[in-house]
């Protein structure tokens, strides 16, 4: 591993650049890039041009200049990974609870910072044929429907203004609300422990999602469910939000997150 890491090769120049960007918080310039790699600039934006023509970086369009975060093959790779790691092994079980208690398709989505997008992992459908399956197992942002505003709620103020210059309209053709509104119903969704949204990401669905959390508090991801507006009764809205709620705390609880509340 030491002498791998010592190597001057663009091969592991490349890895190094997968590990700033995959890590940052934002999106970087080559120049952050570079200064954090150790490289000159020239070399690091000839290695990110490479990268980018194959999936592995790609320019964060949300950005007034050219900034980098990591593209959809390097996604695809973590993704991948993310189904080995301690999270996805633990979730089943929490996802069957909530399918055994309210019927309805459930998934574990995980959030990737670097590229700040939500990622299908485990689920489970409901006995419902009518119910909603693959049709929203994609990975979508943080903007739109309940499973990106659970996670968003939690996150900083820059990630929720890139959130909503990244997505202003969201995939049913709603525009996103004024900043206010939103940092309005954010911190709505922290106080009650969960997201609910009617036709943001698929129209006629409603969904409710409560975000997950690693033992430094950070979070992983959400736990969320899908229902048919045409089975859902809002009188249920507080008994399937709860539900979903105790869930993701109890899986937040699994991996050793402990509120300080």
């Amino acid at each position: 591993m030491t002498e791998a890491a010592e190597l001057p090769g663009p091969i592991v120049r490349a890895f190094k650049i997968v590990s700033v960007i995959s890590e940052a918080s934002r999106p970087l310039t080559h120049r952050e890039i570079a200064a954090a790699v150790g490289v000159p600039a020239s070399t690091t934006h000839r290695l990110l041009r490479m990268m980018c023509s194959i999936g592995l970086a790609e320019v964060d369009r949300a950005e007034d200049e050219h900034r980098y975060k990591p593209g959809p093959w390097l996604t695809k790779i973590a993704y991948g990974v993310i189904g080995k790691t301690d999270v996805a092994a633990a979730a089943p079980p929490f996802v069957r609870a909530i399918v055994d208690e309210i019927n309805a398709t459930t998934m574990l989505w995980l959030y990737f910072d670097g590229s700040r997008l939500m990622m299908p992992g485990p689920a489970v459908s409901s006995s419902h044929r009518l119910d909603f399956r693959s049709i929203g197992f994609m990975p979508r942002g943080l903007a739109w429907g309940c499973v990106g505003r659970s996670v968003l709620a939690h996150l900083s103020d820059q990630h929720v203004d890139h959130a909503m210059t990244a997505e202003p309209v969201s995939p049913t053709g709603r525009q996103i609300e004024p900043k206010e509104e939103l940092a309005a119903e954010l911190k709505a969704i922290r106080a009650r422990g969960y997201a609910i949204s009617t036709g943001h990401t698929i129209q006629d669905a409603v969904g409710f999602a409560s975000a997950v959390f690693d033992y430094r508090g950070q979070p992983l991801g959400c736990l969320g469910c899908t229902i048919p507006m045409i089975r859902f009764d809002p009188a249920d809205e507080a008994r399937y939000g709860d539900v979903v709620r105790r869930q993701a705390q109890r899986l937040s609880d699994t991996l050793g997150y402990r509120p300080t509340r």
